[in-house]
């Protein structure tokens, strides 16, 4: 992949940098004769290095003060636990910005800490997650690219994460994971040809999903474009999704979902799956082509499965491989309404003998 025109392309060597306590972050400062004073304002500056070994290239511990990693290039030539370009630990109030990291177990570890922005910065290369923010809150990531890893990233008891703009893509398996992690927004991502889900959410409620494109992911069922598992009250809304294996959206036992206005094309199972959740609303999605793979006769726009007072309303739902619609096991008090319904090759809307719906307005 080529860098994005902002990175610069040389840089100075550098030996390992380890930083412990404000003190030290401090007296570094000086002696290194970096750039800043340690405030919101006037961050201290880590810039231009090019760190090339293994371990830990740059170790921020247990610092509170405010700092820049900004402009290095950094090359870690291990893969085992222990290995990592970026390691920040018990720490806050730092940024990483127009930053490579090739290699190591974990390109960018970040735990334990809080109010972290990542910017324009490329992981590639681990041989675990190219990003990993285990026990944090308050992180950014904007306009980075992770590819090439075991995954793009994990999130594991992170609150109020955001991503946005990112790329993730060629990764060994998901291209995002989100797990235990509450208040999560990911927005106008592009997550693309991973070989697991492209997100995957685990037990993570109120989290939305907006405006991203999800494309080409997973080589085998039951991944997905988004597969959301336990989780409650979340959004996943205007987000182009397609030709991912078995399906574009998957629930599974979640509570509170509202799905709109989304693109849903081409995966070869379903465009949306859902199986045992409760309170869900599917509204004014496009939904049509998937189905491909050809395996199942369920294979539809939409199948519910042990779900109850879903409310599926003014989709348009077309040319999918069986159904348009397929409820079945015990699916209870679900709307189908004012949908738009045709041309799909078995039926438009089918059930089993063991569910409860009201269907109104819907044509096909």
């Amino acid at each position: 992949m080529e860098l994005p025109s902002d990175f610069v392309v040389s840089y100075d060597t550098h030996s390992p940098i380890s930083i412990i306590g404000d003190t030290d972050l401090n007296d570094t400062a000086i002696a290194e004769g970096w750039a800043g004073s340690g405030n919101s304002t006037d961050p201290f500056r880590i810039e231009g290095w090019e760190i090339t070994g293994t371990l830990t290239l740059i170790l921020i511990n247990g610092v509170t003060l405010h700092f820049v990693i900004s402009n290095c290039y950094l090359n870690n030539t291990g893969a085992a636990p222990g290995d990592y370009g970026i390691y920040i630990v018990n720490s806050a109030n730092g940024t990483i910005e127009d930053t490579e990291i090739h290699g190591g177990y974990h390109g960018l570890f970040i735990g334990l800490s809080e109010d972290v922005y990542v910017d324009n910065t490329q992981v590639s290369g681990a041989s675990s997650h190219g990003i990993y923010i285990p026990n944090s809150e308050n992180i950014t990531l904007f306009e980075c690219h992770s590819f090439m890893s075991l995954s793009g990233m994990l999130s594991h008891t992170t609150d109020n994460l955001t991503l946005e703009g990112n790329t993730f893509f060629s990764n060994a398996g998901e291209g995002v994971n989100l797990y235990y992690s509450d208040f999560c927004a990911a927005s106008e991502n592009t997550v693309y040809s991973n070989e697991g889900s492209g997100i995957l959410v685990y037990d993570s409620h109120n989290s939305s999903f907006l405006s991203n494109v999800i494309y080409n992911n997973s080589y085998s069922a039951p991944d997905t474009g988004i597969h959301a598992e336990q989780n409650d009250n979340g959004t996943i809304i205007d987000n182009e999704i397609y030709d991912n294996v078995w399906a574009g959206i998957g629930l599974i036992g979640g509570n509170n979902w509202h799905i709109e206005a989304n693109q849903l094309y081409n995966n070869s199972g379903y465009g949306i799956s859902g199986q045992m959740g409760e309170n869900v609303t599917i509204v004014s999605n496009n939904i049509t082509h998937n189905g491909w793979w050809g395996e199942y006769v369920r294979e539809s726009g939409i199948c519910i499965n042990a779900a109850s007072h879903w409310s599926i309303e003014s989709n348009n739902i077309w040319n999918n491989s069986a159904s348009g619609i397929y409820i079945f096991s015990s699916a209870q008090n679900c709307t189908i309404s004012n949908n738009d319904i045709w041309i799909n090759r078995n039926n438009g809307i089918y059930g089993d003998d063991s569910f409860t719906c009201r269907r109104e307005h819907a044509s096909s």
